[in-house]
């Protein structure tokens, strides 16, 4: 970071839709490198070679999975692929319908 932008923050912290205050804690207790280096590193070995996209959290001496995300709404077409007219038409009234952005909330 530049000298010229330090201390700057685009939002106050009380405004940032990214800070939910019952997730946060203290910086020291951030796991250490001690701590996640090892299951960074095993993730690169062959041993884990099948291990791809996944999402973990890894706390301390705790290293968790998250759940795969479930298909709620899908949209087919058999055939030739999709042409973007056909999208713009099916995707409002099918796949979207209802659709709220994160960015929404």
């Amino acid at each position: 970071m530049g000298d010229e932008l330090k201390g700057k923050v685009a939002v106050d912290e009380k405004e940032s839709p990214w800070l939910d205050r019952k997730y946060s804690f203290p910086f020291e207790m951030t796991p250490s490198p001690d701590h996640l280096a090892p299951f960074i590193t095993y993730l690169a070995t062959d041993a884990a070679d099948k291990i791809s996209g996944s999402v973990f959290n890894v706390g301390g001496n705790n290293i968790g999975l998250y759940s795969e995300p479930v298909i709620e709404k899908s949209l087919v077409k058999y055939g030739d692929p999709w042409t973007m007219e056909e999208l713009k038409q099916q995707l409002p009234r099918g796949l979207f319908m209802g659709y709220k952005s994160t960015s929404d909330v």
